[in-house]
């Protein structure tokens, strides 16, 4: 990681606005907005992640079509690029485990490097007939673009495959996530 000198004034301007979000949590009234979006917002901060803030993210650019009316994305990773045929399917059970939570889910695609988001489920769909046939039976997750509904869940993107083609969906991040369920790897 480069490092990166912040001056006084940067510093001083910075400090003030973490300042007026701690004053604003702990205000009489409550904090005005909405506390987990502060809390994703601040992690994707964090992280250098900063396109969260400011920008469009790269599904709003590459398939703007395949966002649910009513869904805002709050986080999202540039697509990857890859061949379709060269994709692996990655379990994230781990022995004894039915199912996990979508947070951990969300750790384990991170850890695994299988990460893909919307603009990848969109690039795998446009090229169905390259899918190999064995991922039929499995609904290929796609954890790296985070959606946050009108009703306030949180949701990530899948694949399944019925009638004889793959349908992209979008499931609640609250809900466990099982063994038919698969994170998706570039080889």
């Amino acid at each position: 990681m480069a490092n990166t000198i912040v001056s006084a004034e940067q510093y001083q301007e910075i400090d003030k606005r973490i300042l007026e979000i701690k004053r604003q949590l702990n205000q009489k009234g409550g904090y005005p907005y909405d506390p987990d979006k502060l809390s994703l917002t601040l992690q994707a901060v964090v992280e250098g992640r900063f396109k969260a803030v400011g920008g469009k993210f790269p599904c709003q650019t590459l398939c703007p079509d395949l966002i649910p009316a009513g869904y805002e994305v709050i986080e999202d990773v540039e697509p990857s690029q890859f061949q379709v045929k060269d994709l692996k399917l990655v379990p994230f059970l781990e022995d004894g485990e039915n199912y996990v939570d979508g947070e951990e889910l969300r750790q384990r695609a991170k850890k695994l490097k299988a990460n893909l988001g919307l603009a990848d489920a969109k690039f795998i769909m446009d090229h169905q007939n390259e899918i190999p046939t064995e991922f039929r039976d499995k609904y290929l997750v796609f954890t790296g673009t985070l959606l946050h509904s009108l009703g306030g869940e949180l949701s990530v993107a899948y694949l399944s495959w019925s009638r004889g083609r793959w349908y992209l969906s979008f499931y609640w991040l609250g809900h466990g996530w099982f063994g038919g369920d698969c994170l998706v790897l570039c080889k």
